[in-house]
Parts: structure tokens; sequence; C-alpha cells
């Protein structure tokens, strides 16, 4: 909240945790607004109705931020820069793992190919068109994301992936900055094996790893590509965590039975 609360006109905070109150919080942020979810509705809700309260306080964007993320000065004006036209609908930053420093890469995908976004032709000094952003440290435009909510079905992983991906469908752009960084934890940590570096998350997360992931490949409207290479990356991933995890039958059984459920949509 610190690093961002001066550079918005408001800042909301959408607890999906233990009920909090503002006077628990040590800071002073004269438009700070708390929605308590009640209980945790998932990330794709949570995000919906910040959103939504960002526009009905009359806000053109909105900021999207996970709790364990961090901006330097001048970080909203520059990722703003990014919307350039109409039809874009998110711009984000660099993400860097704040504890490899490794830099994520995005990609574009087209046919049976895909190819790293940071090739794409710049756009407006420092931005590259891309089919995919990691929605923490994201701007997205209001009036189209009201028309086009998360699938709060997801609850977590893949939220921001089907988002975008469904997006650019509609023919929106999304675009991402070369220049303006965010440090970002990436799993609640990170092993390495075979020379692939890959994030661990908690047993239970696998359901949703698997099953959002699944039904992700299984969307015939998204590009083949991103359907073949995410495809891969479940069988490569799950295989890598099951040999790292310490937590190896939970972790096997949360993602059998990710691999078992449905997504309502």
């Amino acid at each position: 909240i610190r690093s961002i609360y001066e550079q918005v006109d408001y800042v909301i905070i959408v607890n999906n945790g233990l009920q909090i109150s503002i006077s628990n919080l040590d800071i002073e942020c004269k438009n700070l607004k708390i929605i308590d979810m009640e209980g945790n509705k998932g990330i794709g809700y949570a995000q919906n109705c910040g959103v939504i309260e960002s526009s009905r306080l009359g806000c053109k964007y909105s900021i999207l931020f996970d709790q364990d993320s961090s901006v330097n000065d001048g970080f909203v004006s520059k990722i703003l820069d990014g919307f350039v036209a109409s039809d874009v609908v998110a711009v984000g930053p660099s993400i860097i793992d704040s504890r490899s420093k490794k830099v994520f890469s995005y990609y574009t995908y087209s046919g049976l190919k895909r190819k790293k976004s940071i090739l794409n032709p710049v756009v407006n000094d420092h931005f590259h068109e891309t089919d995919v952003l990691i929605s923490s440290g994201s701007i997205v435009c209001n009036s189209i994301f009201i028309e086009n909510l998360n699938n709060s079905n997801l609850f977590i992983e893949y939220v921001d992936v089907e988002w975008c991906l469904r997006m650019r469908q509609k023919n929106y752009r999304i675009l991402f900055s070369d220049s303006v960084n965010m440090q970002h934890e990436l799993g609640d940590s990170r092993e390495r094996l075979f020379g692939i570096e890959f994030p661990i998350h908690k047993p239970e997360r696998y359901f949703f790893v698997v099953r959002n992931g699944i039904y992700c490949c299984f969307n015939s409207n998204f590009p083949f590509s991103f359907r073949y290479y995410n495809f891969i990356r479940i069988l490569i991933l799950s295989f890598l965590v099951l040999i790292k995890t310490d937590k190896k039958l939970t972790t096997m059984i949360s993602m059998i039975k990710g691999l078992l459920g449905k997504v309502n949509v």
C-alpha cells in the first residue's frame, strides 16, 4: 500500500482472508476502501469486485496487485503511457521474481508457433504487444474489463491467462513495458531441476494448476500453439514438482483431483 497510494486516487483492498479494518493498518491513506469478501472467494472474483468498485468511484483505470507486490515511484504514470489507443485493454510491467531475480518471459502465440513478446515491434517507445500478462502490476481499462469480467469459477491459477486470451480473441491489445519492472514472488518458493526453474506451491493449489490448465488447453477459442505448449508445460511441471516437493502424496492427490475436476462456465 505504501508503494502505491500516492500514485493513485483510491486504494481498494479486497479482503479474501481474515477480517480487517482501516484502523488496523499502520498507514495514513485518506482514500482507502476495504471490501470484505467474508471468506476466500478467489482472486478472480476479488478482482472483479475491486474493478467494479473502482469504476463506481469514477476511475477510468484500475491497477491490480497481489499482497506481495511493490512498485517504485512513477510506476503508474509510466504504465499508463501504454494506453496508446482505445483497443488497448491492459498494460503491465516486466516481472522479476524477487527471489531468483529472473525476468519472467511473456509470449505471443500464432498458429503452431510461439515467440517471446519482447521480440515484437516496439509501441510508443518502450511497449510490446503480448498475448498474456501476469495480473499483478497490470493496469486495466475499467469499462472494457467490466464488460468482460474474470471467470471467477477458476478461483486461482490461470485467471489472468484465461482473461487475456479471451480479450485477444476479441481483438483487444495487451501491452507490457520493457523499461518498467516490478518485483513479484512467483510461487511459494523456487526450485531448479534438469536446468529448469519452476515454482513450488502448497499442495492444495495444484488442484487449480491442473484443472484450470487443462480447461484452457481444451478451449478451442485459444491459439493452438498456446494449448500445445501449455499442455506440455503442465506435464513437465507436474513431474518436476513431484520430484522436488516434500509433500509428494498430498500434492499428487491434489493433481489427480484437478485432472478429474471441471470448471463451471
